[in-house]
């Protein structure tokens, strides 16, 4: 049966006009002008301003339709979770068979200006094999197809009912978009919540479980708000934390969702550039650093793309995903690379007039169920074996406010080689819930997934697919994952001007199975507490039996004050969980050498190639500024490198004559450091030049005496 909400431009008005806060209305002599084509269905704008709407969106009232934020504490499900439906608007901007697949398992809700607008719809749904019985309208006028910009944000509220957080569309001259949440809001009895940011759904996405992510995009459209007050209300009106780096271009919308894209809430799948977009790589290394909601730092997952081919844009449907493609000889890979992350999902690819920054994901916004049997989860960490059992804990809420059924909530676990056990799981407060995985014998990998069912027909697992996907731990005797630290040349003594010193690191996986586990090295200061990471985290994949041994270098700043310290290595989930240690001592002296003040806490020397997961290496050739600069005598130089080269680095003068030959060998991969010492120099401007595998990069610097 298809279903109609009728909603018009008045009633749209009207919610506008009653629950905006301190809003100024323009006078009817300043009216803003109406954008050419404005009344014409057919016209498509694009996802960014055209030049129209840039030379005169000035002339729009920002109008932030700003309320209270919802009753505390607020939630906002992950792309992942239970999905009832996918919002699209008409005219479309996606293939009619992709639309016919969308109808198939949940609601398909469009957006339409009129009747007589639906009626054409209903006759093209019928005649491209679209489901009716699954399709609903929306009858509100709109300007464009990009319903994740401008469409709603879903949230369950302290109340445990579900809400709409709604933000100002950042496309100002486009006013029927920003309508749109609230129209649907009040179509289906869903309280929503005017945020006061101006934002864009393309550049946000959130974990489900308490941590939000975009481009700083966000700043500079803010710009009357202090980040922290960004973020202050990001967390008001959603329950997020937030993250917010860099976008990779220059030009552009700058949406997240051109570049990056969550899976889960440990998980994050980010595209890969040739040439390599230094940007990009340091937000990578910003995510592989950064602790999940997981309890570990995000896994990143890497798919090849090019400019033009932005596979991140894709959308889950519940038990789908489809992912954009583009007819370009990277389609291949990209579906592998989807199909090897997302095991027990159908992976789906579609073509379609997908652009450079815009595919799905843009014209598409799924429909999070308002009764969702929501399943909240942090997965279990390797373990040491003395004799314990696993106790897995999850929060299970049931919006349909419906009674379990069929026995759970339960827990499904098996070994690498066993079969599938169900343990129920124990009620232990409010919604909270657990069972216990009994004791393992060493080296046992132990796979398990919750389910839980109510008498509503929702069932659900998590991980949201289920068995396919399932959560491993692995129960290890002690020293299966083993690190061992050696000094070079003890005793170590730093001058207090800083220095630096060379030490061994020896990695074992002495158990039998492969493992997946973070190394990471921190210091503990004379005070006692613990500062680093110095390495990493880098997360490792090592077989049974494997060893790594690598020698490196670490600076010691000259602003640590003296005294005796420890440098200690870790294995195993960084940062809370670590399975083995190992520690030297080295001290700080009072006195300084004479040598160059140390800046930073940095290191080098060998990397981990063909044993780290997306290895937190640079990505390309780069040579960094001399610090300090200008300088007096000694400077330092920092130059990266992404693999094992020969490396010629030299300072000339301003006519092009050689100085001094600073570096003339084969050098490891990762960040080099040196220092220049120019006292036999005059002052003035010189140059120095990087040379590395067809590599060619030149700075100046500026020695004053």
């Amino acid at each position: 049966m298809l279903r109609i909400c009728y909603r018009f431009v008045f009633l749209a008005i009207g919610i506008a006009m009653t629950l905006s806060f301190g809003l100024a209305l323009a006078d009817e002599a300043v009216k803003p002008p109406n954008p050419p084509r404005h009344d014409d269905p057919n016209y498509m704008l694009p996802i960014g301003p055209n030049d129209w709407e840039k030379a005169n969106e000035h002339l729009f009232p920002v109008v932030y339709l700003t309320d209270d934020p919802p009753p505390a504490p607020v939630s906002n499900p992950g792309e992942w979770e239970p999905m009832s439906g996918v919002l699209i608007r008409y005219p479309f901007g996606l293939p009619m068979s992709l639309i016919a697949e969308m109808s198939q398992d949940v609601e398909l809700k469009t957006i339409v200006s009129s009747v007589s607008t639906m009626n054409s719809v209903i006759n093209q749904y019928q005649s491209g094999g679209v489901n009716l019985a699954n399709c609903t309208f929306l009858i509100a006028p709109s300007n464009s197809i990009w319903t994740r910009d401008y469409g709603p944000w879903y949230i369950f509220t302290g109340n445990n009912e579900q809400g709409i957080t709604d933000h100002n569309y950042n496309r100002p001259t486009r006013p029927d978009d920003n309508l749109i949440p609230w129209v649907l809001g009040d179509s289906l009895n869903i309280p929503v919540y005017g945020m006061p940011l101006t934002h864009t759904g393309g550049n946000y996405m959130s974990d489900g479980m308490g941590i939000a992510m975009s481009t700083n995009l966000v700043y500079s459209e803010n710009s009357g708000l202090t980040p922290a007050q960004v973020d202050n209300y990001i967390y008001q009106y959603t329950g997020n934390d937030y993250i917010v780096m860099p976008d990779i271009l220059t030009g552009g919308i700058h949406h997240i969702d051109c570049w990056a894209k969550m899976l889960d809430p440990g998980r994050i799948i980010v595209k890969r550039l040739s040439p390599v977009n230094t940007q990009l790589e340091a937000n990578v290394a910003l995510f592989q650093s950064t602790v999940s909601s997981y309890g570990k730092p995000y896994e990143v997952i890497r798919v090849d793309c090019q400019s033009s081919t932005p596979y991140t844009n894709g959308l889950f449907l519940d038990s789908k995903y489809f992912v954009p493609l583009f007819n370009n000889s990277l389609d291949a890979a990209a579906m592998a690379t989807y199909q090897q992350a997302l095991p027990g999902y159908e992976v789906l690819g579609w073509t379609g007039s997908w652009v450079s920054d815009d595919a799905i994901h843009c014209r598409a916004m799924g429909i999070t169920d308002r009764y969702m049997l929501r399943i909240v989860h942090r997965p279990l960490f390797d373990a040491v074996n003395a004799g314990q059992s696993y106790t897995v804990g999850a929060k299970i809420h049931r919006y349909s406010n419906r009674p379990f059924i069929n026995g759970t909530p339960v827990i499904n676990w098996k070994t690498r080689s066993g079969s599938w056990n169900t343990i129920p799981m124990t009620m232990v407060a409010t919604d909270s819930f657990t069972a216990v995985i009994p004791p393992q014998s060493n080296n046992t990998m132990v796979f398990y997934y919750i389910h839980a069912e109510d008498d509503s027909g929702r069932s659900e697992y998590h991980p949201y697919i289920g068995a396919p996907g399932a959560h491993r731990f692995n129960v290890l005797a002690p020293g299966g994952e083993d690190i061992a630290l050696t000094p070079v040349n003890p005793p170590i003594i730093i001058p207090a001007n800083g220095g630096s010193f060379s030490y061994n690191i020896e990695i074992h996986d002495f158990s039998t199975l492969p493992l997946k586990f973070w190394v990471w090295n921190m210091i503990r200061m004379p005070s006692g507490s613990l500062t680093g990471p110095a390495l990493g985290p880098v997360l490792l994949n090592m077989n049974p039996g494997g060893a790594i041994v690598r020698q490196r270098s670490q600076n010691i700043p000259g602003t640590y004050p003296a005294g005796s310290y420890q440098y200690i290595g870790y294995v195993g989930t960084y940062p809370s969980a670590p399975l083995d240690s190992s520690s030297f001592a080295f001290s700080k002296s009072a006195a300084g050498d004479g040598g160059p003040w140390i800046y930073g806490l940095s290191g080098s020397g060998d990397a981990f190639e063909g044993y780290a997961a997306d290895l937190l290496l640079p990505q390309a050739f780069t040579m960094q500024q001399n610090y300090p600069n200008p300088f007096n005598a000694q400077t330092t130089i920092r130059y990266e490198l992404p693999y094992i080269s020969h490396v010629q680095l030299a300072v000339y003068d301003v006519q092009g004559r050689l100085m001094a030959d600073l570096v003339d060998g084969v050098r490891s991969a990762g960040v080099q450091e040196l220092t220049f010492d120019a006292s036999h120099l005059p002052s003035g401007m010189y140059f120095y030049r990087l040379q590395a595998n067809g590599h060619s990069e030149a700075k100046k610097m500026i020695l004053v005496k």
